[in-house]
């Protein structure tokens, strides 16, 4: 018997408001963005997948997020999809060896410089990237030199596990780059 990550979606009018969205979603919560759908022209959909924790907080947060800027027209979350439902949806399958944490993708892009997604590129080119961060000891607990080789993402997971780090939660989210690497340094 196959099982099934809960499935979870949000409806807002307005591409913005969508986009504000599927950001807190992915920030709130350790769940992956599968995509969005127009259900009219105006109304956007984006739906995530994950555990039935993760994918409540992710759409709370995202049904907050949205609600300020524009209009949420509704918000649900399935917590145990039907099987008959994967056919609409694979990505709620759970394969083995599998978290959804961070979807990667090469984007199409056009004449105008800006990406664009196609159905196919959607469906065979997701990929799930697992964020090891390396371990190397001195004073500061970590080498100053690893610490500026890695990325944003590994730099905010780094600041989470931190208990010395000045900034917490959202502000470690919206933290970029050179803000991260300063404060970095200043708790030597």
């Amino acid at each position: 018997m196959r099982k099934f990550y809960a499935l979870g979606l949000i409806e807002t009018r307005g591409l913005v408001t969508a986009i504000e969205a599927a950001d807190a979603m992915a920030k709130a919560a350790n769940v992956l963005v599968t995509g969005r759908e127009n259900t009219n022209p105006a109304m956007i959909t984006i739906k995530c997948v994950g555990e039935v924790a993760a994918v409540k907080s992710a759409v709370d947060a995202a049904a907050a997020a949205a609600g300020k800027l524009g209009e949420v027209i509704s918000v649900h979350v399935i917590p145990q999809p039907s099987e008959d439902l994967a056919i609409l949806y694979p990505e709620i399958v759970i394969k083995e060896n599998f978290e959804p944490q961070i979807a990667v993708q090469k984007p199409i892009v056009e004449k105008s410089g800006l990406p664009v997604k196609s159905a196919n590129q959607a469906k065979t080119s997701t990929k799930v990237k697992t964020v090891k961060t390396p371990v190397k000891k001195e004073k500061s607990g970590k080498n100053n030199s690893d610490i500026k080789d890695m990325s944003v993402q590994e730099l905010r997971h780094l600041a989470r596990t931190n208990k010395d780090f000045p900034l917490k939660g959202r502000q470690i989210s919206k933290a970029n780059k050179d803000t991260l690497l300063k404060l970095f340094s200043q708790i030597k």
